[in-house]
């Protein structure tokens, strides 16, 4: 089955669930998250764009506010060591990005595009295996508080991994 048809199908459960009557669902429509396919180049001049507008969010789960946060810290501190140089801001900003936040969204969509790439249920099989074997971990990813980083030896497994 299609991923569009699966997310349909947990939809129209979820709905059920919910028991929300059909007639009261009247037009369906929706768009895709950015789910780390950032910008590289994440504004014009000195108007700088932050979180989901710049494509800021969690490649695995879509999570998107601790990036809106990060990308809000790096802009404001941008904007104010660019005050007498406005057309700097966004060249600070992108570096402050790159320093902060991108380094760690590259790693985690390697890591979205090797448990994507799997067949099946697999994906859903593997989420589900780390948010059970490390809780806490994905929790702190989720919440901010720690960076993909520790997945790092599992990275270094899939590349010495013959294939």
């Amino acid at each position: 089955m299609k991923a569009g048809k699966v997310l349909r199908k947990g939809f129209d459960e979820f709905i059920k669930l919910l028991k929300i009557p059909e007639t009261q669902i009247t037009s369906l429509k929706s768009h895709a998250l950015p789910y780390g396919n950032y910008l590289a180049t994440p504004g014009h001049d000195n108007i700088l764009m932050i979180g989901d507008a710049c494509g800021l969010a969690d490649p695995l789960l879509g999570e998107g506010i601790y990036y809106a946060h990060k990308s809000a810290q790096a802009a404001v501190k941008a904007a104010i060591e660019s005050y007498y140089y406005p057309n700097a801001a966004l060249s600070k900003y992108t570096q402050l990005l790159r320093q902060t936040v991108i380094t760690d969204l590259k790693f985690a969509r390697i890591g979205r595009q090797i448990i994507f790439s799997l067949p099946g249920i697999w994906p859903y099989k593997v989420i589900v295996s780390l948010l059970k074997k490390r809780p806490k971990k994905c929790e702190q990813i989720i919440q901010g508080q720690r960076s993909f980083k520790w997945l790092r030896p599992l990275d270094n497994e899939f590349c010495n991994l013959k294939l």
